[in-house]
């Protein structure tokens, strides 16, 4: 239901119950106001009625009744001590006698104990409802209880009146509020109903004119949207620029990063993971539980979508040594980072089996020059073998000399800081070099 609607049967149901309120007030204040005056005058009546029946005979008693009963308008009864009725209005001296004993009634047995007595009901005699107020006798006499007794259909009468004037007020009011109301909810509701439209524009991302003019609480709402609106576009802002960098950050990067949900199907691949899994960059990838099914590799992916942290798991994919760490997301996923090493361990492969070669390549030399050495410092060779091991001990020392000056280029090599130089060199020296040694 629209605001509208609702603003209109909130208006109407508030008129329509005041109309209720109002006549049932009306019904029972009126009502009550109306009986009681009625009752001071039926005691006035009945004190009159009881002053003039003062020591007279039941015969007498029946004639006054009658004759004081025609001029009031009243139905007056006068009742015996014994409850027997002795005169009533209502029926002829010969019908008394049908009449059923009246000391149980209410307002008559409060008479007969002393006190005057008022009640109101439907009579069992008339059939009517009634309004009944009954005194004590005039003391000397058959006559105990004398009562003076009405029907209420004036009373009746006038609050149905007066509820139908209410009604009828109450039913131009009612027209009057349901104009008035409806004017007022459409003005209420149109700044609102434009305000829910604004709101939904803002949800979809759009940047709607809001009019923010209006002093009361549908200009601040409008002012807290366009607020709300300003501050959503600059925090859209930093996120994009946010996701934009990160995004380049990823693809740039020469380690393969993949993400994948909780299920292992994958969010996020950068082009190095493509490149090391072997996968077209534009096709969608299997679940991360197909790409990686080696024991070492799968033990990752698993403990890390368990929520456990992976650190440097060396596997391998597509014939490639690859160092892989993981992390779990917050929504249940997990993060890989694949780090590809063949080089690495084909550089540390070379290294080792540099150092052995040249390990082996030194100890040749050093021994031939220990063992010379110690010959010319023990025995004292003739000058012409003497000059052969010296040559001996000085090609072995620039042999030497050439494996350190082959380790600084190494060296070298690896800072990035060798530059080749070419020189030209006679292959019957080197070949001989390497025969000798």
């Amino acid at each position: 239901m629209s605001l509208t609607r609702r603003l209109l049967l909130s208006y109407i149901t508030i008129v329509v119950a005041t109309a209720a309120v109002l006549t049932v007030a009306a019904d029972r204040g009126l009502r009550s106001q109306l009986e009681a005056r009625l009752t001071e005058e039926f005691e006035r009546e009945a004190r009159y009625l009881a002053f003039a029946a003062r020591g007279l005979a039941e015969a007498e008693l029946d004639s006054l009744a009658h004759s004081l009963g025609a001029q009031t308008g009243r139905r007056l009864t006068i009742i015996s001590r014994d409850g027997r009725v002795l005169a009533d209005t209502d029926f002829p001296r010969d019908q008394l006698g049908t009449i059923e004993n009246h000391a149980t009634r209410p307002e008559v047995a409060e008479a007969l104990a002393g006190r005057v007595g008022i009640d109101r009901r439907r009579s069992t005699s008339t059939g009517e409802d009634e309004l009944k107020v009954a005194l004590p006798g005039p003391g000397p006499g058959p006559a105990a209880v004398v009562r003076v007794s009405a029907r209420l259909d004036q009373v009746n009468e006038v609050v149905r009146n007066a509820q139908g004037a209410v009604l009828g007020g109450a039913s131009i009011a009612l027209a009057i509020a349901a104009f008035l109301s409806l004017g007022f909810s459409l003005r209420v509701a149109r700044p609102l109903r434009k305000l829910s439209d604004a709101a939904q524009a803002i949800a979809a991302g759009g940047h709607p004119t809001l009019d923010v003019r209006g002093r009361d609480e549908v200009g601040q709402l409008a002012r807290a949207l366009r607020s709300l609106d300003e501050k959503l576009d600059s925090r859209l802002r930093t996120l994009e620029l946010g996701r934009a960098e990160t995004s380049a950050i990823i693809t740039s990067m020469v380690e393969g990063v993949i993400a994948c949900d909780a299920k292992g199907h994958i969010t996020l691949m950068n082009p190095a993971a493509r490149a090391l899994l072997d996968l077209d960059p534009n096709s969608q990838p299997p679940t991360i539980h197909e790409l990686f099914r080696k024991h070492e590799a799968a033990d990752a992916v698993a403990n890390a979508l368990s929520g456990q942290t992976v650190s440097g798991i060396e596997t391998e994919i597509n014939g490639r040594q690859v160092l892989v760490s993981g992390h779990s997301l917050p929504n249940g996923g997990a993060v890989l980072v694949t780090h590809d090493v063949t080089w690495l361990r084909r550089v540390e492969a070379v290294r080792r089996d540099f150092v052995a070669n040249v390990s082996h390549e030194m100890r040749t030399p050093l021994t031939v020059m220990r063992g010379y050495a110690e010959t010319l410092l023990s025995d004292d060779p003739p000058p012409d073998l003497r000059a052969r091991f010296l040559r001996s001990i000085l090609e072995h020392a620039q042999r030497l000399q050439r494996l350190v000056d082959d380790l600084l280029d190494l060296s070298r090599i690896e800072a990035g800081a060798w530059q080749p130089e070419p020189t030209p060199v006679s292959v019957e020296e080197v070949a001989r070099e390497a025969w000798q040694g």
